[in-house]
């Protein structure tokens, strides 16, 4: 049995360029939905797709002239509040949000950019380090799992249950898939 969904992703054609405002192109941009199934509306077959947060990245980072950039959702859910906190977010949830958030209740990210303004699905797609690198490591570490969207599948990445996958992922600027 096939499922269809019908999604109408908002679209719309952009210029767009990385924080130091070079190399710009021309890509179609869609905010995708918290809902599942939208992958096979973004993966058509026909252009690049690639995820692009803030736009705070060096270069040409989540640009991908003439094709798709999927712009991610901004979610935070706390499963619970203490020191031991996890956060569960959307890949498009920004540092400055979670720590406007949380900073008042003692609580602080493990590894920060030098600018808050990058997405945490950016930050572990370049797997960012901080000041403290040298004795906390870089913002994988702090990862337990993801979700990784491919052209043919959804998955549950791991250290334990995928470690290829996710130190692939770690650090590979969305080359492995959507997170």
């Amino acid at each position: 049995m096939t499922r269809t969904k019908e999604y109408q992703l908002s679209q719309k054609r952009a210029i767009v360029t990385g924080w130091g405002r070079t190399q710009p192109v021309a890509a179609d941009l869609f905010e995708i939905p918290e809902t599942e199934g939208w992958q096979e509306t973004i993966f058509d077959g026909q252009s690049s797709v690639i995820a692009r947060g803030l736009g705070r990245s060096y270069g040409d980072a989540a640009q991908v002239g003439g094709g798709r950039i999927a712009i991610l959702p901004n979610t935070i859910n706390a499963s619970q509040i203490s020191q031991t906190t996890t956060l569960e977010v959307g890949a498009g949830t920004s540092i400055e949000s979670i720590l406007s958030r949380y900073v008042t209740t003692g609580l602080f990210i493990p590894v920060t950019p030098g600018t808050r303004y990058v997405t945490v699905g950016g930050a572990f797609a370049a797997d960012i380090h901080g000041k403290n690198h040298h004795i906390d490591g870089s913002f994988a570490n702090h990862v337990e799992s993801f979700d990784l969207v491919t052209p043919t599948k959804t998955l549950k990445v791991t250290k334990e249950g995928n470690p290829e996958i996710f130190w692939a992922t770690a650090g590979g600027m969305g080359l492995t898939g959507i997170i």
